[in-house]
């Protein structure tokens, strides 16, 4: 439950930032504001969760392994994401300023 929470902000700021770059200059209707938004925040959930490993749980204890292995790799990686959620956060201001 608590990686979701980081999955959800990583799709939002890429959709966000991908949005923000290829938004179209002066093109017409409504349809084409929102659709660069959509299609990167897709492809960047697609990609997260194709490089996210698959674990099949078949007992109380692999469970138990499970959750200790996460805990270690989030822990790992935490810095990682800041680092990368405040690049990303850059982009979208320098997207906003240029």
């Amino acid at each position: 439950m608590e990686t979701s929470w980081r999955f959800s902000l990583a799709v939002f700021l890429f959709a966000w930032a991908g949005g923000v770059w290829l938004s179209p200059g002066r093109a017409s209707g409504w349809i084409v504001y929102w659709l660069p938004f959509l299609l990167v925040g897709l492809l960047a959930a697609l990609l997260i969760v194709s490089v996210s490993p698959r674990h099949e749980l078949r007992s109380r204890e692999d469970t138990e392994q499970f959750e200790r292995e996460e805990q270690a790799v989030v822990a790992s990686i935490s810095v990682f994401l800041w680092i990368l959620w405040a690049t990303v956060l850059g982009a979208i201001v320098v997207g906003y300023l240029r």
